[in-house]
């Protein structure tokens, strides 16, 4: 798990020496905050909600994102924390 704003967003799935940890996500929606754009991936297989990231609205602008749209997010491996999602889950 890692904060959205630590989230990349990439239309072609990025080559060696891009984040290593890259997932590809079908869009669900966009939403406009000021100056940064919340993209928002479909609600996970199991239910659990959809992937995000925060970009700039420059760069959402850039990419052209719509939702139904497959892109990559990548994060860099400093930037992610793994959490429990159940008591006592390991």
């Amino acid at each position: 798990m890692s904060a959205p704003q630590a989230v990349a967003v990439y239309r072609e799935r990025p080559g060696p020496g891009s984040p290593r940890n890259v997932v590809q996500v079908t869009l669900a929606g966009l939403e406009v905050r000021g100056s940064t754009v919340s993209v928002r991936g479909v609600e996970q297989p199991d239910g659990a909600p959809g992937l995000a990231a925060d970009i700039t609205a420059d760069a959402a602008a850039e990419l052209r994102l719509a939702p139904g749209e497959t892109v990559w997010f990548g994060v860099k491996a400093q930037e992610v924390t793994l959490r429990a999602t159940h008591p006592g889950a390991a």
